[in-house]
């Protein structure tokens, strides 16, 4: 009994400061240094993750970032509002992406008809491969595989979906009609 009451009071004590360590609020004052300082110490502040492409987005322009207590999506708006450069907050994760054609995925997102996609993303030992990255090929549509390396993302039929994670060799897979699962092995 003792011993499940201790194990519970840790239990708490590091949900607690789980939760402390991401924060919606950042103070930052830099001036003409590269966007990756910048995402380095909203990471460092927020306890968030940034993920993205490295051959998408400019991580080496120069900004200037004056912030005091603001929040987060206050400083990303200021930092790619006047970018090709979308970000979308999911859990811990900020992803960031670059739009490439907005009227051209508008119009073809109009044409085609869009559906669920769910499915898993296992390595070659059939393990769960947990923060992969899935993405619809030309839009800004991503999702990333969760513990169990599930993924749900909504796709247009007949769009590829692009499935990457650091160390594998990127997949992908056409969205037919009316096929609403799609499970890959990163090799």
């Amino acid at each position: 009994m003792k011993k499940a009451l201790v194990l519970l009071g840790m239990m708490f004590f590091f949900m607690a400061t789980a939760s402390a360590a991401i924060s919606d609020k950042v103070s930052i004052h830099k001036e003409n240094v590269p966007l990756n300082t910048i995402l380095n110490e909203i990471e460092r502040q927020t306890g968030m993750l940034f993920v993205y492409d490295q051959n998408e987005i400019d991580v080496k322009r120069h900004v200037s970032v004056k912030a005091n207590g603001q929040s987060l999506t206050s400083v990303l708006d200021t930092l790619f509002g006047d970018t090709s450069v979308k970000y979308n907050v999911s859990g811990r994760n900020i992803m960031l992406t670059r739009e490439k054609n907005a009227k051209a995925a508008a119009a073809s997102d109009k044409k085609a008809k869009t559906q669920r996609i769910t499915g898993t993303v296992v390595d070659n030992n059939n393990e769960p491969v947990i923060g992969a990255t899935v993405r619809v090929a030309g839009t800004n549509t991503v999702a990333i595989t969760d513990i169990d390396g599930n993924y749900s993302i909504d796709a247009p039929e007949g769009s590829t979906i692009e499935f990457s994670y650091l160390g594998c060799k990127p997949a992908s897979a056409v969205a037919k009609q009316g096929q609403g699962k799609i499970d890959i092995t990163m090799k």
